[in-house]
């Protein structure tokens, strides 16, 4: 239908939501602006660009989208989830609050918006309620290694070292090539006086990202730089 130009605007919202699930994202993007310069796009369409957008890094588009879409229709669902994302990106979690939550409002199996309400909590030291979201993000989202990791880190500020080591080995069972992965699970280890394994998972850690905090945090436990928990 796009291409022999009888797209109406509720097959097109359907079409930019397929591109961006299967990470055509560019394309999407091209498709979308195309229908701007033919005055095709409705507060929905604007709404999911909004958030392929951001995905592309695009920023200043996803904020001018999510604002149209929001002007149009308050409930616009990604239009929301966009914004909330831009706030966490620009470090203001009270912004990002304020519409993660209407988000969150309006469909509780959005594991991103989970995950992005538990980071803004621990943007703001809430990090019993940062492990609630993040709790529901893994839930919603069991692949996906950040939301593992920032799980993980929960835990072993709240001192559970078992679930954080148990959080930090799923995500490493999911992919081993993944530095943070290695560097928070040698920090629970090396918490733990399990030397020799936390040195190896330290060592994976740097030789997969040089720049890995969580293997020199892990090495300073160790070393005993470190005291004050």
């Amino acid at each position: 239908l796009s291409e022999r130009e009888s797209l109406p605007v509720e097959a097109l919202i359907i079409l930019l939501r397929s591109l961006h699930q299967i990470g055509q994202l560019e394309k999407a993007m091209a498709l979308f602006n195309y229908k701007i310069a033919q005055g095709c796009a409705n507060a929905a369409a604007y709404s999911v660009s909004s958030i392929i957008a951001f995905d592309v890094h695009a920023y200043d588009n996803a904020k001018l989208w999510a604002n149209i879409a929001i002007e149009k229709n308050a409930q616009s669902y990604e239009a929301l989830v966009t914004l909330g994302l831009l706030g966490l990106f620009a470090k203001e979690p009270q912004r990002a609050l304020h519409y993660l939550k209407t988000a969150q409002r309006l469909n509780q199996h959005d594991g991103r918006v989970w995950l992005a309400m538990g980071v803004a909590a621990l943007f703001e030291h809430n990090i019993q309620r940062g492990l609630e979201c993040l709790q529901k993000a893994t839930t919603f989202l069991p692949f996906h290694l950040g939301a593992w990791n920032a799980l993980g880190w929960c835990h072993f500020v709240l001192r559970d070292l078992e679930s954080a080591k148990e959080s930090f080995q799923y995500a490493l069972e999911m992919d081993r090539n993944f530095g943070e992965s290695h560097g928070g699970y040698a920090v629970v280890l090396a918490t733990q006086g399990e030397l020799d394994l936390a040195q190896k998972h330290i060592q994976l850690a740097q030789k997969l990202d040089p720049n890995n905090l969580s293997a020199r945090y892990a090495q300073a436990v160790l070393t005993g730089e470190i005291h004050d928990e």
